[in-house]
């Protein structure tokens, strides 16, 4: 019987979808956020302030935007939202996650030269020894509180793999008990940041070292933590309750011949699903969407949203988030060379119509067991 002080996934997701009946007036269709040079990388919607929170990349900088009055306000991150002379910055906005237990909103703050030296896929360049932190916010307050530097666990990390380094942490998930786990994508490592902590210790180090793109989103359902996995083509599972860490590998099933999922930019578990329903943010593809009946110890490819229109236009598919019973995505153009360029517009796509389509087409909504 579970305590009653630990909330289950059920109650949980009962209280999120209370505050959003309560709270929050629906969205019902795409929308442009005007704010000059967003490059958003991620989003989270806010149930309780009815506030979306994006990532702006290569500002550093957190934005909550007001889907009804459509005005937007830049949040600096405290000692990360500072340019160099260059005009360059040492982080980049990553991973934007709201905590349904604590009702704060969680920040990646990862170093820029990971990403920006492994841009062209050629790793024998890799610099992985800039800063990381992660920031915790409260947006009914509006402070911050908390912020953690992820160095430590570097170290720890480091220690164990013979000098190797791991770094790019940009995305999280928060367990029933509010505790952070944050996935680095390069050496596919896992931090764990304890309820109202300010500490992160190395939780996940895989058994063989890979440098290369691995872990790229991550959500949970309960205290099973789902994580997509570009190194092995599929996603990765976790018991968070465990204090040994033992990664379960999920293969994609029913993929269709000429599909692969390619790199993971986001993963997302939409509320109104109950946790059986994936959305995969495939950079050059689109959204792939993937279902499981049994608490992801399969999971079975549905179809893919592709996004055309954007894609064509050189932008990538990094995200996906909820408002209510809604679905949206949020489009990337990353830039190789800095400054940005100036774009004042930025379009979030509704996928909804898509996505329950897919799912309705596959019969998966009726509990029908899926072939592989």
């Amino acid at each position: 019987m579970p305590s009653p002080t630990r909330p289950t996934w059920l109650a949980l997701l009962a209280i999120v979808q209370l505050a959003w009946t309560k709270s929050c007036p629906p969205v019902s269709s795409s929308f442009n956020i005007n704010v000059q040079n967003l490059y958003p990388e991620s989003a989270a919607w806010d149930p309780v302030t009815c506030r979306l929170y994006l990532s702006s990349i290569y500002n550093a900088t957190l934005v909550a935007f007001n889907p009804y009055t459509h005005t937007s306000e830049i949040i600096p991150l405290p000692g990360i939202s500072t340019f160099h002379p260059t005009n360059s910055i040492a982080y980049h906005a990553n991973g934007i996650d709201y905590d349904a237990v604590s009702g704060e909103i969680y920040i990646a703050a990862a170093a820029a030269t990971a990403f920006e030296s492994t841009m062209s896929g050629d790793y024998s360049h890799a610099n992985f020894t800039g800063p990381n932190r992660v920031l915790r916010y409260d947006p009914v307050r509006e402070v911050f509180n908390g912020d953690i530097d992820l160095a430590p666990a570097q170290k720890e990390f480091q220690a164990r793999n013979g000098d190797k380094r791991t770094s790019g942490f940009q995305d999280m998930a928060e367990d029933l008990q509010g505790n952070s786990y944050v996935i680095g994508t390069f050496g596919n490592s896992i931090l764990k940041i304890c309820r109202g902590s300010e500490r992160a210790e190395l939780w996940y180090a895989p058994e063989h070292y890979n440098a290369t793109y691995g872990f790229g989103g991550i959500f949970s359902v309960g205290d099973t933590l789902v994580v997509s996995d570009t190194l092995s083509g599929g996603l990765v599972t976790f018991n968070a309750r465990k204090e040994v860490p033992e990664p379960h590998y999920v293969p994609l099933q029913g993929l269709p011949q000429d599909y692969r999922p390619l790199m993971a930019d986001g993963l997302f578990a939409p509320g109104k699903y109950g946790g059986k329903i994936a959305l995969w943010s495939d950079d050059y593809n689109g959204t792939s969407v993937y279902g499981s009946h049994d608490g992801w110890k399969s999971a079975h490819f549905l179809g893919l949203v592709e996004n055309e229109e954007l894609t064509a236009e050189g932008g990538f598919t990094v995200a996906s988030f909820d408002i209510g019973e809604r679905l949206f995505v949020v489009t990337e153009f990353f830039q190789v060379n800095l400054p940005p360029q100036p774009k004042a517009s930025w379009s979030t796509v509704d996928i909804t119509a898509a996505v329950d389509g897919i799912i309705e087409r596959a019969g998966f909504g009726e509990g029908k067991a899926l072939s592989s």
